[in-house]
């Protein structure tokens, strides 16, 4: 573990696809911006690793991206490093293939590595694979939508 940050209200933790941070970051209304505000607010811990950071560090990178956003280099890597101080960095030593898409392994990996609560993502691979959801469903993580995971954490807010 290199990195690690622990949510000082919310015990729930979560693995978010890289999409939905961009997301997040491009549009400032709908679900994705909701779960930057859900962290913000110490609502879950975000788990990172190596491999989803980089993820989305190219991502930020992909020109079509940087003229949307108008980001500098320095700008793009000040919001991933914003976005990592409000989680927990870990290390996956282990990535077993589960996924139709082997780049998606590492998400499911990071959650049952992670112990998280939720992998949180848009992808109909992921979201439609029954063998994901069962290996995943077995250590304990659910797979769930960026709307799903919204009304969770707000739900859980609004009881506290």
């Amino acid at each position: 573990m290199r990195r690690s940050r622990k949510c000082e209200l919310g015990v729930t933790r979560a693995v978010v696809d890289t999409n939905i941070w961009v997301s997040g970051i491009l549009t400032p209304t709908g679900f994705s911006s909701q779960v930057l505000r859900l962290m913000a607010d110490r609502e879950f811990t975000p788990i990172f690793c190596a491999e989803t950071e980089q993820e989305l560090r190219e991502t930020l990178r992909k020109p079509r991206l940087v003229r949307r956003m108008r980001f500098s280099f320095e700008a793009m890597n000040q919001t991933v490093a914003a976005l990592l101080a409000f989680g927990e960095e870990l290390t996956v030593r282990e990535v077993t293939p589960v996924c139709r898409d082997p780049r998606d392994d590492v998400f499911v990996a990071l959650a049952v590595a992670g112990k998280a609560d939720y992998l949180v993502t848009r992808d109909d691979d992921l979201k439609g694979d029954e063998g994901v959801r069962e290996h995943l469903a077995a250590a304990g993580v659910r797979l769930v939508t960026v709307r799903e995971f919204v009304t969770v954490l707000d739900e859980a807010a609004a009881n506290r």
